[in-house]
This record gives C-alpha cells, sequence and structure tokens, in this order.
C-alpha cells in the first residue's frame, strides 16, 4: 500500500511537472473578466475584447479602452469580433455597430450604416476588392467601404449562405461530434503545426494533437483558479506560438507551447513537503556505472536545520531518511562514499538506509563546509573555528588551523576562521575563500606560502571560488570578481563588473569552459574566452532569482545544479547556449509626454510631434518646454518579458546604458536644446537584437533659435560699423582741431601771411612731423634699446631723452611718481602730459610702465634672475600685479614668456 500511494504521488507530481509554464492576467490588469475575442494585429499588438471594452497589450501592462467613438455621453462598448483585414487594419464589431481603428492618430472611427442603425456584428470578412463584408445578428450583411467608412445593404449572394456567415463563429459539427458526452464546446484553434484547442463551456481546454482524431484533456497549471472547470469562451495563437486562453470571469491565460522551460525548479512547496529552512549543499554520486548511469539515480540535498531529501533526476521528492540533529552540509567522495556535517560535527552517512557514523566533533562549531583532498583526506570547516583535516584511513582529525597559529618557520596561517567556500587545484593544493581573504594551503609541506604570498585580496570577503581546468582561480570579492594565475597574480575581470553589487554563492566551471555563478538576483554565464556574461533572471522556467551559498553541483549528465529556499533550479548549458537564437527588432509602443501618449495629432508648443504611428515612427520633434518625456519598447514576445532589457544611447561613441531586466520605459528629464540620434537595442538570452536609430530634435526656445542667432548677428554687425564709423569721425575732428591749431600758432609767430601753397606745405610737414614722432616714440621696446646713449636732435627729443634718463634712474623705485618726474625734467605736469601724448599717443603713467616691462623682459631673456628678482628690479614690488601687467602687455605670463624664448 506504502509503494501504491508513494508511486501515485510520484506520478501526479510528474505530471504537474510537465505542465506548460503560463502565465496569467487577472481583472486588475483588463478593462474586464469577461472576455469575448482576442487578436493580434500586424505590427505585433495584442487586442483583447471584452464585454466592457477593449484591451490593447504589449507585453509589459494593458491598455484600457472602455469606450469606442466619439460620443458625448461615453458608455462601456460591448466588443463581439474583432478582425485584422488583409491590408492589416483593424476591424471592432460591437454591439452597437462597426468601427475601424487608425493607428496613426490612435482612434477608433466609427462605420455609418443606413438609416443610422447600429447593429451587432458578429463577423467580418475581407473581400478581394479590398472592402470588409460585415455579419450583423438580425439585419443581414453589408460591403464596408474602408476608405468613406459606408455599409451598403449585401445583394449578392455569399458563399457559405447567409445564415452561416452572420452567426458568430463557432466549432464545426464534425468537431463536436469528437466531444466526450456532456462536453459542450464554445471556440477552436489551430497553431502552425496543425494541433486543435478547443474551449468548452464549464470543461476547461482541450485539444487534438496533429494526426489524431482523439480529443484530450490539457492538463495547464493555471495560479489563481482551477482551469479544469473554466468557462473557455476565446483562444487565439500569436505568431510567436503562445496559445492565449478568454476565461469568463477569470482572465486571461497565455500558455507558451513552443517554447519548454530551459531551467526545471524542483521545488518542495509544489510537492506538498514543508521545510523551514533552504537548500544548504547538494551531493551526488560523482561516477558513472557501465550503464552509463549513477547506480542509484538520486541527487541528495541538505536543508539546513531540517535533514536530508533525496531528488529523482527528473526533480521528484523519492526519499527523506534519517539525519543527525542540525544538518548543515552534504558530500560525496570519490569512493562514493557520503560525509555528513552538522552542528554535532563529521560523520559518515549512508543515505539509502539513514545511518549516520560520527567521526569527529569541534567544540559544538556547525561544520558548513567538506572537501576531499589527496584522496584520502577530507578538509573540514567549522564555521567561525578554522579548518580541520580529517583523514579517512585513521577516522580522525590529523591538523587543526586556525587564524591565531603562530607563523612557523615563514609558512604563514589561516587568513580567518570564517570559511566560505573549498576547492582543490591539480597540484593536490587548498584554495580557501575566507570572510578576510583567500589562502592556498598546501597539505604536502604544510605551509600557505607556496607562491611566495601567504594571502589574497587580504581583509576583503571571498565568499566562493573555483579553481578552472587551466588552473587559473576565479575569486568572488566583495569588489567583484578577480582571476588569479601565477603568471599575472590577481587581476580584475572587467566583463564581469555587472556583477559587482551582487553576492556570488556559488561558481560552477562546465566543460566547455565556461562559468556560471550563482547570486542573489539571478544565474549567470560568463564566457571567460570572448568575456561574454549574460544574465538568467525569471526567464524560460526559472522561477527562482535568489541562491543559496554553498549549495551547487554539477552532474555526470552536464546538468548544473543550484539551492534556492524552496528546492533545486537544474538546467543543461548546452541547452541554454543554444538558445542563443536570433531574436526580433525592437519595437516602440509608445512616446509619452508629460502623461499623454503622443500620436500625430499630438503638438509640442503648436508644432506636430510625429508624421507616423508610432510604431513606425523614427523621427520625434518636441519643444524644449515637453523636454521631460519617455519611450516604450517591447520584443512583442510575450513569454520572456521579465529576461529582457532594454539599452541606449545618445551617441555612436557613448557608452550604452541599460534598463533593469522586465522594466522597458526610458524616461528623459529636461533634455536640452538639440538633436538626438538615439540608438536602442535589446538583450534577451544573451543575444542582442539590432540597434533601432530614432532621431529627436529637442527645439531651443524662440531666443535661441537660429533666427534669433542670425538677428543678433545683425544687431552686433550694425554695432560694430557705428562704432567703427564714430571713432573715424572722432579721429578726422581731432586731426582738423590740431590742423586750426597749428594754423593759428604760424600765424601767430609770421610776420606777413601765408599764401595758400605755404600753408598746404605747412600743413603736410605737420603731419609727417607727427606721424614720425609717433613711430620714434611710441613704441617702448624701441625706448628700452636706446636708454644708454639717446643722440639728441631737437627740443622734443632732448625732452625725451630727460624723461628716459629720468626714468632709468628710478626703475627700481615702485614709488616714483609722475611729480617726481615733472621735478626732474622741469615742466609742469599738465605741459608733460600734453607733449607725451604729441610724441607717443600715450599717457606718462602708461609710458613708464611700458618701459619697465620692456626690460623686464629684457632681463627674463638673459634667464640670470628669476622671476622675483626681475618684478623688484624693474619697479614692481606686487608680483601678481606684476604678472597680470605683463600678460596683458604681452599676451603671456612671465613663466610662458620665458618658455616661448628658449
Amino acid at each position: 500500500m506504502k509503494r501504491f500511494i508513494a508511486f501515485f504521488l510520484s506520478l501526479i507530481v510528474a505530471l504537474l511537472l510537465r505542465a506548460h509554464q503560463t502565465f496569467f492576467f487577472g481583472p486588475d490588469q483588463l478593462g474586464s473578466s469577461l472576455i469575448t475575442t482576442i487578436t493580434q494585429t500586424s505590427d505585433g499588438l495584442l487586442w483583447v475584447g471584452t464585454e466592457s471594452g477593449l484591451n490593447r497589450f504589449d507585453g509589459y501592462r494593458f491598455t484600457i479602452i472602455r469606450s469606442l467613438g466619439s460620443s458625448e455621453m461615453p458608455r462601456p462598448t460591448e466588443v463581439s469580433t474583432l478582425y485584422p483585414d488583409d491590408n492589416g487594419r483593424l476591424w471592432v464589431g460591437t454591439a452597437r455597430g462597426l468601427f475601424l481603428y487608425d493607428r496613426a492618430v490612435d482612434q477608433f472611427l466609427p462605420v455609418a450604416f443606413p438609416d443610422s442603425l447600429e447593429p451587432r456584428v458578429t463577423k467580418l470578412e475581407s473581400q478581394p476588392d479590398g472592402s470588409v463584408t460585415a455579419g450583423t445578428s438580425g439585419y443581414g450583411t453589408f460591403i464596408v467601404d474602408p476608405e468613406k467608412l459606408l455599409a451598403r445593404p449585401q445583394t449578392g449572394t455569399i458563399p457559405g449562405g447567409d445564415i452561416a456567415f452572420v452567426s458568430s463563429w463557432e466549432p464545426s459539427q464534425q468537431l463536436r461530434a469528437l466531444a466526450p458526452h456532456g462536453i459542450q464546446l464554445t471556440c477552436e484553434v489551430k497553431d502552425k503545426s496543425g494541433n486543435i484547442y478547443i474551449g468548452t463551456r464549464g470543461d476547461g481546454l482541450y485539444w487534438i494533437p496533429v494526426g489524431q482524431t482523439t480529443m484530450q484533456r490539457m492538463d495547464i497549471t493555471a495560479q489563481g483558479f482551477d482551469l479544469r472547470r473554466a468557462r473557455v469562451q476565446a483562444l487565439f495563437v500569436d505568431r510567436h506560438g503562445n496559445l492565449w486562453v478568454g476565461c469568463q470571469q477569470k482572465g486571461l491565460l497565455m500558455v507558451p507551447l513552443l517554447r519548454r522551460p530551459l531551467f526545471s525548479t524542483w521545488s518542495f512547496a509544489a510537492q506538498k513537503q514543508e521545510t523551514g529552512t533552504c537548500v544548504s549543499a547538494i551531493a551526488a554520486l560523482p561516477v558513472l556505472d557501465s550503464s552509463g548511469s549513477s547506480p542509484s539515480g538520486t541527487i541528495w540535498c541538505a536543508v539546513q536545520g531540517d535533514g536530508i531529501y533525496g531528488f529523482s533526476p527528473d526533480g521528484r521528492i523519492v526519499a527523506h531518511p534519517m539525519a543527525p540533529i542540525g544538518v548543515e552540509t552534504l558530500m560525496c567522495d570519490s569512493g562514493g562514499n557520503y560525509w555528513l556535517g552538522s552542528s554535532d560535527g563529521l560523520f559518515a552517512y549512508d543515505p539509502e538506509r539513514g545511518v549516520a557514523d560520527s567521526k569527529a566533533r569541534f567544540g559544538g562549531e556547525r561544520v558548513n563546509i567538506i572537501h576531499e583532498i589527496n584522496g584520502h583526506q577530507l578538509a573540514v570547516s567549522a564555521f567561525g573555528a578554522g579548518l580541520s583535516i580529517f583523514d579517512k584511513a585513521q577516522g580522525k582529525v590529523v591538523r587543526r588551523m586556525t587564524m591565531h597559529d603562530t607563523d612557523t618557520l615563514g609558512r604563514g596561517r589561516l587568513a580567518n576562521d570564517w570559511i566560505f567556500d573549498l576547492d582543490t587545484d591539480s597540484r593536490g593544493r587548498l584554495w580557501i575563500a575566507t570572510s578576510s581573504g583567500v589562502c592556498c594551503y598546501d597539505p604536502s609541506n604544510d605551509s600557505y606560502a607556496t607562491e611566495g604570498w601567504r594571502v589574497l585580496a587580504d581583509r576583503e570577503k571571498c565568499t566562493a571560488l573555483e579553481v578552472l581546468a587551466c588552473g587559473d582561480v576565479i575569486l568572488a570579492l566583495e569588489s567583484g570578481v578577480y582571476r588569479w594565475s601565477s603568471e599575472s597574480g590577481l587581476q580584475p575581470e572587467e566583463s564581469t563588473k555587472p556583477l559587482c553589487g551582487k553576492t556570488v554563492n556559488y561558481i560552477v566551471e562546465d566543460p566547455k569552459g565556461e562559468v556560471w555563478f550563482s547570486t542573489n538576483e539571478g544565474i549567470w554565464q560568463w564566457n571567460p574566452n570572448n568575456k561574454a556574461l549574460v544574465a538568467y533572471v525569471g526567464i524560460l522556467g526559472l522561477q527562482h532569482k535568489e541562491f543559496v551559498q554553498g549549495a551547487g553541483l554539477q552532474l555526470n549528465d552536464g546538468r548544473i545544479l543550484f539551492g534556492t529556499a524552496d528546492g533545486i533550479a537544474a538546467f543543461y548549458p548546452d541547452s541554454l547556449r543554444s538558445n542563443h537564437e536570433k531574436i526580433e527588432s525592437v519595437h516602440l509602443t509608445a512616446f509619452v509626454i508629460g502623461d499623454q501618449p503622443a500620436n500625430t495629432l499630438t503638438r509640442s508648443n503648436g508644432r506636430q510631434v510625429m508624421q507616423h504611428p508610432v510604431g513606425d515612427c523614427r523621427e520625434f520633434s518636441i519643444s524644449y518646454l515637453d523636454a521631460t518625456f519617455r519611450m516604450e519598447f517591447s520584443l512583442l514576445d510575450f513569454s520572456n518579458v521579465k529576461g529582457v532589457s532594454f539599452e541606449y544611447r545618445m551617441a555612436s561613441d557613448s557608452r550604452w546604458q541599460q534598463t533593469p531586466k522586465g522594466e522597458n520605459t526610458i524616461t528623459f528629464s529636461h533634455l536640452a536644446p538639440g538633436t538626438y540620434h538615439m540608438e536602442v537595442r535589446a538583450l534577451s538570452g544573451g543575444n542582442y537584437t539590432p540597434s533601432v536609430t530614432y532621431l529627436i530634435e529637442v527645439r531651443p526656445p524662440w531666443w535661441r533659435s537660429t533666427s534669433a542667432y542670425i538677428f543678433y548677428f545683425l544687431i552686433l554687425l550694425t554695432g560694430i560699423i557705428g562704432v567703427a564709423v564714430a571713432y573715424e569721425r572722432h579721429i578726422l575732428h581731432q586731426l582738423n582741431r590740431e590742423k586750426l591749431h597749428f594754423l593759428m600758432s604760424a600765424i601767430n609767430t609770421q610776420d606777413a601771411p601765408l599764401t595758400l601753397d605755404e600753408m598746404k606745405r605747412a600743413i603736410g610737414n605737420f603731419v609727417q612731423s607727427r606721424k614720425k614722432q609717433h613711430s620714434l616714440y611710441g613704441n617702448s621696446a624701441a625706448m628700452a634699446d636706446r636708454l644708454e646713449a639717446p643722440e639728441v636732435r631737437g627740443n622734443d627729443e632732448a625732452l625725451m631723452e630727460r624723461i628716459v634718463q629720468s626714468v632709468n634712474r628710478h626703475l627700481s623705485d615702485s614709488e616714483f611718481s609722475v611729480e617726481q618726474m615733472c621735478a626732474e625734467v622741469g615742466i609742469s605736469r599738465a605741459h608733460l602730459h600734453r607733449k607725451m601724448k604729441e610724441m607717443t599717443g600715450m599717457p606718462v603713467t602708461e609710458f613708464i610702465r611700458n618701459i619697465r616691462l620692456e626690460q623686464a623682459a629684457r632681463l627674463l631673456r638673459e634667464r640670470k634672475l628669476n622671476i622675483t628678482q626681475v618684478a623688484y628690479i624693474v619697479g614692481f614690488s606686487n608680483l601678481g600685479y606684476f604678472s597680470t601687467v605683463f600678460r596683458k602687455h604681452f599676451g603671456l605670463s612671465p613663466r610662458d614668456f620665458i618658455e616661448q624664448e628658449k
């Protein structure tokens, strides 16, 4: 009887495990649970009609449309049929007329029937001329003109008869004959393979496999209700092979028919087995018998504090043997012997019989890791109490090591007593991951310093490590994943940066050299050769995203097992690699400004945002006032939305930004005016879609527009011209005044009036004299070179000679003033100022400063003194002021001047 009950329960569980993975959408997501019809349009969107409106689904959310048309008193629309015609248009038949969906403006346009009729439209069909035939309830059939949106009564003969067309589509009489007794059929649909799926009125879902004639119940586990008693009112198979089941009063169920789960979950809860904690270790026989299978085929796992459980290779719980209290870990050595660790120490364990033999105790500390070394010894970690070496032949602990041991003869010691993982390399050395670094222990010479170092990543926690087949070691540290090799030492793996901040709980290298990480955020696959990193979270049957520390194993058939809080996640690495098929391109499903989805009617500050329907549009123009917007994307592959992340960048040379998995929205806030070329792609199952480029123009305010800049330029140009004209007039006016002054002086000093020719010659000589004086004295650099012995040739030059000598005498005197110069030269301040303006065109103080700067430049060229000394020698007591005026005069700082002269 016990065997019969066990077999019966195992059979039920096996059926549950073979059931399809499903996705259920309840009334809280739909506008109504009274589903009447389902279809998919050419753009990939799914449409669900209900008795209280229409629902549009993009894979992430349902858009609920309660009322169609533009009535002043909107009321919920009862949708009776949905029909995508041969031209890609969507027709919506309702209880009160027919509507055509206009994608460009995102509106439903009503069809006008004769005599203002509003008939219930029950069936639609395309005609060769592009028109659509509409069948109604009680009013016959109509021909609908898609251009004019007018319906006229049908006058010809309808293939199949008017009654067959007008009535709503139902299962055929031939199909009804195959139904079991008492089963009422409501709808049917056929997939691409030829399988037929049938809905019933209160008896769930049936199907007829291709090539068979027997109607079978389709057993599908649906969360939240019993599908076996559901009233299935609508069925549809989308272009990806997903079966959509509309269940009255329950909701919408999706079954991915063509995509089998790549991860299998061995769940305690699904098999009605209650456990209080998580799986802490997994163990199985490491060798195969002559038949190629494990002798027992059982995979054993330790559930922390709850004992040992045995799983069959297909994930069924087949055993729960007796075990010591406080079980922590379990392992199977190379000889096929099981070893169990608990809070009471180390045990030799026989899981088939549930017999445990105590071998060693560790002062009450729990044994969290057991690892085989040298074939005849075990490395045993008592958490918080260090590491012990247990000799299986002697049956006792032969070596105990802690972080408090003395470093005898330079052999090193254990980095920390809290150990998280152990592994051995091809040389028999034991790699130890602790809460404060990584050690490498060589049992042959009892040393921790075999590689010239004693601790790697000192004071950093290492949660897991794996010795690769090539001899390198992968370390999961708090700061990220690192790789150690004897040639290059410890180096960070830059390609695994997305793992930074996540807790790596177990590492496995598969036979093809790829590394698998179980983390607190899913399973990650890393290829050390091409540095590709792929994340698996909540997709293809992976029901858990958080995995357990130290619980992992690779079976002989290639499967990798990772422990979870509710059992084990199992998968074949080759299956995941082969699943990296090409995926479809990215689809834009919404462009939302503020809280309003945009369409071809939407305007931003008076200009049209888009020229085409949102799904077809690649260019958008918005005002700076609407620079906060979001874009929503989808692959329209409804079975894998949680495993898809979207990446985007605003320029081809910028870094890709990534959204979290399962998030399809990219939001921009206060985007600066400009033209952006945004590339978008999706990452799903390790594959990237082709990137799609969108051009987004953010128009600037009027005062930053092109026309405004042209206006500013014209104003600036006008101003420059005005200043130039005014300056030219000022120079001409000044020249005329000087001419008049000269003439008056000449008249006053002459005994006789000047003739016209003499006046012209005098004016010319005066102008030439002034030009010569400006050329002689206007350049202070030229004056600096003549400081020692200028040759005096006239009153003005004699005066200039006295001025230069005075400046030379007081060159280093920062207090030297114009009054002192006037006293030494023998001239009044006003007369000196006027003569300096005439001879040099500059004020006295500016002339003195320029002379000093030229002298400073000469001294800097000689490079005998530093900048500070030069500044003081030429009369500048403030070094900062000296640097400022020097830069203004020469265009370079003193230091840059020296470098340039070099």
